[in-house]
């Protein structure tokens, strides 16, 4: 298991995202998406407890091996476009998917990770101001980027 932790100095937006994120993956489970075991809070200080993935993320792997074999590459975007699929049913929005937030277990699976910039019906505020981007400038979608 793997421990995420939130310093009490981060803001209150932080703090909300990152009690989202804990909200939305309470919710959603699939093979490709990151398993929440616990949250809470310990001194103030909220955490999350996470499936611990001891391999690399896709950045890394791309890093050393790109290009990956074809076989390959579709295995892992057909991975996560089901998982995202999963999150689309549930009306979450991931808005931060890139390399660095696919992880790899030891067998090669891939897992979303980082949901905390999600949009969330379920949640009670929208953390995000109208026309304020969120994001990977290098990640986002056309219609992100022209408002």
């Amino acid at each position: 298991m793997a421990v995420k932790f939130l310093r009490e100095m981060d803001s209150r937006c932080d703090r909300e995202r990152f009690m989202r994120e804990a909200r939305v993956l309470s919710r959603i489970r699939h093979p490709h998406i990151i398993q929440l075991f616990d949250a809470g809070l310990l001194d103030r200080a909220p955490y999350l407890v996470l499936e611990l993935m001891e391999g690399d993320n896709l950045r890394s792997l791309l890093s050393r091996q790109a290009p990956l074999a074809v076989d390959r590459a579709l295995s892992i975007a057909i991975s996560c476009l089901e998982a995202l699929e999963t999150c689309h049913g549930a009306g979450i929005i991931h808005r931060d998917l890139k390399p660095d937030n696919i992880l790899l277990s030891d067998g090669g699976e891939p897992r979303i990770t980082d949901f905390g910039l999600v949009t969330d019906p379920g949640s009670p505020s929208n953390l995000t101001a109208p026309g304020e981007v969120v994001g990977t400038p290098a990640y986002l979608s056309p219609e992100t980027i022209q408002g």
